[in-house]
């Protein structure tokens, strides 16, 4: 990792940590001030990469009711594989309360596999559906509260090995 995104990431952290001091911190909020600037760090909001924001997704089940209604937050799709899907919560939320929701969102994807990544600012955790079988799994959980250790770095890792894994087919 260069220097100038260690510096990025370190500064991220102490924004995160800045807004967290004044309690809890809103969705939108996480958005501008993480979440956006990791993006555009990782190169995902240009080419080959289309960034979606708040997609609207129905899924049905078989008698045609109406199981889930909703809008992904962020997602990032190349030729038609869904590559990230950012779903953000509030402060006080556990990031496996997002895990259902994610599951659905990932679910409704034309794709045999999926990944998502949940946070709520403070904790990110990955998922990975495999939509052929129907199983998914769940990484370790990434926390920007530790004191010393700044894991926002290994979390842009994991991504950057993610997106070297689906070559492009430009």
């Amino acid at each position: 990792m260069r220097q100038e995104e260690i510096d990025t990431l370190d500064r991220l952290k102490a924004r995160y940590r800045y807004y967290q001091a004044d309690g809890a911190i809103t969705e939108s909020t996480v958005d501008f001030i993480l979440a956006s600037p990791l993006l555009e760090l990782l190169g995902l909001c240009d080419p080959p990469y289309k960034l979606r924001g708040e997609k609207y997704i129905s899924i049905e089940i078989e008698n045609g009711d109406t199981l889930l209604k909703g809008l992904i937050n962020v997602l990032v799709v190349q030729d038609g594989f869904w590559l990230v899907l950012l779903e953000t919560k509030r402060y006080d939320f556990s990031v496996m309360q997002a895990l259902p929701q994610t599951l659905a969102y990932l679910a409704s994807a034309n794709t045999s596999q999926a990944f998502g990544l949940i946070t709520t600012g403070e904790d990110f955790l990955f998922v990975k559906a495999d939509l052929q079988t129907r199983k998914y799994d769940v990484s370790d959980k990434f926390t920007l509260s530790t004191r010393h250790e700044n894991q926002i770095f290994t979390l842009v890792q994991v991504i950057q090995v993610l997106l070297k894994s689906h070559p492009d087919k430009d």
